[in-house]
């Protein structure tokens, strides 16, 4: 296979794209779906909305029935229950953190998708919305309202602000974390409790081509006034898929280093990331036992 030349857009790295008509099993799709009949007479605002739709209503069905509700992982795939709950414990947030994962359909029900984990890790504070269904929207819309300046959007644009401008809007620091703030570990040495905000974050959820749309959706018509929060990571990330973006790393490495700058248990931000690392862990063990062709991406069959 040959290798991919990485290009330079946005200032980043990242893989060229390659043309639908060179990918035979999206094409496959194309024709099976329906989507292009589907989007006959469709004005051109509304097919975004209309093929996310009848992704979410493929998925739902294809599914719902034969998915673990919190891991994604098949319960009975040719015999194999490939659940991975057990092994995802509830952790205990002293940050009192809120999660609201914004999903693009397509990585919905994918068990490699990463920040599914946070239903694993949080149940109890996890809520899922999934960008183009009925009525999620609105759900997250009343969310945000409810949590008020709390809430801030994970997404490395140019209007995002860094993690201590965040804090300066939240409050100013209490005389012990003066010295901790200055250092660049603007969490770490005070208890989280009165001084740091419960953060409510929201965590963007797709491919970074859907998640770009996603945002603008977002920003316009959910939460505009939602301050983005841009983070700086040093290790290169663990998540079992192909990063696009020299400075890529997952949804869930991503919240774990927000937390630690917020305070968060270091132990609890390392489970974290092990979890995502057991996700990984059951994704090969699944490809090398069942090989059965999944269709686990349910890609966007065509451009809107």
């Amino acid at each position: 296979q040959p290798t991919k030349t990485p290009t330079e857009k946005d200032g980043k790295e990242t893989l060229p794209s390659v043309e639908c008509s060179k990918m035979p099993r999206k094409q496959k799709r194309i024709a099976e779906s329906g989507d292009l009949k589907l989007l006959e007479g469709v004005p051109k605002k509304d097919r975004t909305r209309v093929l996310c739709e009848a992704m979410i209503v493929r998925k739902a069905e294809r599914c719902g029935a034969a998915r673990c509700g919190r891991c994604w992982f098949p319960t009975n795939s040719s015999g194999t229950n490939y659940c991975i709950c057990a092994k995802l414990s509830p952790l205990t947030f002293k940050t009192a953190a809120r999660f609201l994962i914004y999903m693009h359909p397509r990585d919905w029900y994918n068990a490699g998708d990463d920040a599914k984990i946070f239903l694993s890790a949080a149940p109890s504070s996890t809520d899922l919305f999934v960008f183009g269904r009925p009525g999620d929207d609105d759900r997250l819309r009343e969310t945000l309202s409810a949590a008020g300046d709390a809430a801030l959007l994970l997404f490395p644009d140019s209007p995002a602000i860094t993690i201590s401008e965040l804090l300066s809007r939240w409050r100013t620091p209490p005389a012990e974390a003066q010295s901790t703030v200055l250092d660049g570990n603007l969490g770490q040495g005070h208890s989280g409790s009165s001084s740091v905000k419960a953060p409510v974050i929201i965590v963007m959820d797709g491919t970074w081509n859907n998640v770009k749309q996603m945002v603008k959706h977002f920003s316009k018509n959910i939460g505009p006034d939602v301050p983005h929060i841009r983070l700086e990571p040093t290790e290169l990330s663990v998540y079992a898929r192909t990063q696009t973006r020299s400075d890529g790393i997952s949804s869930v490495e991503a919240v774990a280093l927000l937390l630690k700058l917020l305070g968060e248990d270091e132990h609890v931000c390392s489970e974290l990331v092990r979890y995502l690392t057991i996700n990984n862990e059951a994704l090969k063990l699944r490809k090398h036992h069942d090989s059965e062709d999944d269709d686990d991406d349910d890609r966007q069959s065509i451009k809107p």
